[in-house]
């Protein structure tokens, strides 16, 4: 349900939300992380370098991962729940 909030001359809305963590994962089964010490591909757009963590396999991706996800929480509570 949302919740309004009254700050003054603006009104903030809350909404309920899902929160997800994305991996991106390696053909070996392993998980692709963001290497920091590798630093960013200096193209347009930006490319971040992993490593995946079992076979050090190394790419590059538009995004960091892991990354949060953030979605609107879509629940009706009052729309019948279907099996």
């Amino acid at each position: 349900m949302a919740q309004i909030i009254e700050t003054g001359k603006k009104e903030i809305e809350r909404v309920p939300a899902k929160v997800f963590i994305e991996y991106r994962n390696c053909s070996c089964g392993g998980r692709m992380l963001y290497e920091e010490s590798f630093g960013t591909l200096a193209i347009w757009p930006p490319q971040f370098t992993h490593k995946c963590n079992i076979c050090g396999k190394v790419e590059s991706y538009m995004d960091k991962y892991p990354k949060t996800v953030i979605e609107e929480d879509t629940y009706d509570p009052l729309k019948p729940v279907l099996d």
